[in-house]
């Protein structure tokens, strides 16, 4: 059996970078710790956080995987109302492209996650976390943010108070 071993790889033609598939080109994280990501709704269609990230996929064919930590909570309720949230890169909804998995409910909105309320004691704090998957076929910025909405028709708070709430994202090579 042969081995090969490797201290460096470099690319053939500068600028081109090295795609190896499956591997991670690059990470982009992202928090916000202030009252720009707060926000106090009942809306029940989708209003950004202003939680978002930005990364410049190095190849057009690459994957991208993200993760996202917020913290929500309804000032009155009950355990019918939910902390809806979706992942939009920039004006495209990611739950309603086709390899999303999502849900469609009555009003057709499209989300990736409904979380309730913590009744019988509205007031307390919920974090959620969730991973999206996207493909964007493109070299160029692409921002993601965080949308929410509510179901249920009280007023919910994101991030409130200077919570901490986080992006991150990675391009996978293909």
């Amino acid at each position: 059996m042969s081995k090969l071993f490797v201290d460096d790889i470099v690319e053939k033609t500068s600028g081109h970078g090295v795609s190896i598939p499956g591997h991670v080109v690059q990470h982009v994280f992202a928090q916000k710790t202030d009252n720009a990501t707060s926000l106090s709704t009942s809306s029940t269609s989708h209003v950004t956080t202003g939680l978002s990230v930005t990364i410049t996929p190095k190849f057009s064919n690459s994957i991208i995987i993200g993760w996202l930590t917020y913290n929500f909570w309804f000032s009155g309720g009950s355990t019918a109302d939910y902390s809806v949230a979706t992942v939009y890169r920039g004006s495209t909804n990611l739950a309603s492209l086709s390899n999303s998995v999502a849900s469609t409910p009555a009003n057709g909105a499209q989300d990736m996650q409904w979380n309730n309320s913590q009744n019988p004691m509205a007031g307390y704090n919920s974090s959620v976390h969730f991973d999206f998957k996207d493909a964007p076929a493109t070299t160029s910025a692409t921002t993601y943010t965080l949308y929410c909405r509510t179901y249920g028709g009280a007023t919910m708070s994101v991030n409130y108070a200077n919570q901490l709430a986080t992006i991150s994202v990675m391009e996978i090579a293909q």
